[in-house]
C-alpha cells in the first residue's frame, strides 16, 4: 500500500466468505471504514453469501467498493439489484 496516500491503520485480510464462523469472528474483531471487493460479481450462486458477508461486516460508516471488468452485464446488474435491497448503491463507470 502507498503509505503517502493511505493514512491511519489498514489491514488486508483473507475471509472465507461462505464460513459464517469466520465472518462472525471478523465482524466481532473489526470496525471497517472501507471494504474493497475485486472481481467478485460473476458467480450468481454466491451472491447471497457475498451480500450476507457485507451485511454482517458493514456499519453505517462503512464504504464498499466493487472493482470489476464488465463481462456479463446482466449478471452484474442482477447482483447490484439484490444488493440494493440492503445498501445504497452508487455506480461509477470508468472507461
Amino acid at each position: 500500500m502507498n503509505s503517502q496516500i493511505i493514512k491511519g491503520n489498514y489491514n488486508i485480510t483473507k475471509l472465507k466468505w461462505e464460513d459464517q464462523t469466520d465472518i462472525d469472528e471478523m465482524a466481532k474483531n473489526s470496525d471497517f471504514d472501507l471494504i474493497i471487493c475485486s472481481e467478485l460479481v460473476y458467480w450468481e450462486d454466491l451472491f447471497d453469501s457475498l451480500i450476507n458477508v457485507l451485511r454482517t461486516l458493514c456499519k453505517a460508516k462503512t464504504k464498499v467498493y466493487f472493482i470489476y471488468k464488465v463481462r456479463m452485464k446482466d449478471i452484474i446488474e442482477k447482483f447490484f439489484e439484490m444488493l440494493g435491497k440492503y445498501f445504497d448503491v452508487v455506480k461509477v463507470v470508468i472507461n
